[in-house]
C-alpha cells in the first residue's frame, strides 16, 4: 500500500474559501446588499401602517450592522407594538383636542368637548408580521439574484 500523494482535507477547503471571500466580498458591498434587502421589507411595512398623525409610518426606519451580517427594520415610537399587537380601550373620556386627526377634527356625536369611549379591544394592525410575509419572496428574489452575481464572480 502506498502513501496517498496528496491529501486536502475541510479545515483547507474553508481557508481557501474564506480567502476567496474576502476578495470577492467587500464590507461595502455587503452593506450595500444588506441596505437593499432592508429597504424592500421597509416599503412593505410602511404600506400597512395605519395612519393617524403619520409619526408611526415616517419613524420606521432601517439600520444596517454589517460587522454582524444583518439588517433591522423598526422604529423608535413607544406605542408600535400595541398598534402592531392590538391592546385594550380603557372606557373614558377622550377630551376634544385629542380628536384632531390628518382628516380633521373628528366629532363623533353631539359631545362638545370630547366623547366617551367604550371599552374594547382594538385589533392590531400587525404591518411588521403581514410586511415581512409580502416581502418574502421579493427578499427571496434578490438574494438569488445577488448570490449568482457572487457564483460568477467566484467562477469567473
Amino acid at each position: 500500500m502506498s502513501e496517498p500523494m496528496y491529501t486536502f482535507g475541510l479545515s483547507e477547503m474553508e481557508a481557501k474559501l474564506v480567502d476567496l471571500r474576502r476578495h470577492v466580498i467587500s464590507g461595502e458591498e455587503r452593506e450595500q446588499e444588506l441596505t437593499k434587502l432592508g429597504l424592500i421589507a421597509q416599503k412593505e411595512i410602511v404600506k400597512l401602517t395605519p395612519v393617524d398623525t403619520s409619526r408611526l409610518r415616517s419613524s420606521i426606519s432601517i439600520k444596517v450592522e454589517n460587522t454582524q451580517k444583518r439588517v433591522f427594520v423598526g422604529t423608535n415610537v413607544e406605542y408600535t407594538q400595541a398598534v402592531e399587537q392590538g391592546y385594550e380601550q380603557k372606557a373614558g373620556f377622550l377630551p376634544e383636542k385629542y380628536l384632531d386627526t390628518v382628516k380633521g377634527r373628528q366629532y363623533l356625536g353631539d359631545n362638545k368637548g370630547g366623547i366617551m369611549l367604550k371599552a374594547k379591544f382594538v385589533q392590531g394592525a400587525h404591518m411588521f408580521n403581514k410586511g415581512i410575509q409580502i416581502a418574502a419572496p421579493k427578499l427571496d428574489a434578490e438574494i438569488k439574484r445577488w448570490l449568482a452575481s457572487l457564483a460568477t464572480r467566484f467562477n469567473g
